[in-house]
């Protein structure tokens, strides 16, 4: 609902929001009619768990997160062709940081920016 997204809150910048309820107007700011935005939940996070035999402790240090998270980005630009196309990685919190091993990593080609 913040900045990515076909609308937005109203806030009183720069001061604190008070309660809501809030106002949405739509994103004049957005970026969906210029970009692809592909929003993944690594394991453990969001919504997303560990499946089969595996535990979402298995994925919840620096490495183990990020090769779980290296194909899917590897696969989502090879499947659309979109290796030449400018990419920036963004995330809260633990997520930025992930982005930025990936990001240079995947599958061995230089191709993303990082936010972190």
């Amino acid at each position: 609902m913040g900045v990515l997204g076909p609308r937005r809150v109203v806030v009183s910048d720069p001061g604190p929001t008070p309660a809501g309820p809030y106002r949405t107007v739509d994103n004049e700011f957005g970026v969906l009619d210029k970009s692809d935005l592909v929003m993944i939940d690594p394991v453990g996070t969001g919504l997303s768990h560990a499946v089969c035999d595996h535990k979402d402790d298995e994925f919840l240090a620096v490495d183990p997160d990020i090769d779980s998270v290296r194909p899917l980005h590897a696969q989502y630009v090879s499947d659309n062709n979109r290796w030449t196309s400018p990419k920036y990685l963004l995330g809260e919190s633990y997520g930025t940081r992930a982005g930025r091993p990936s990001s240079t990593t995947c599958g061995g080609r230089r191709s993303f920016a990082s936010t972190a």
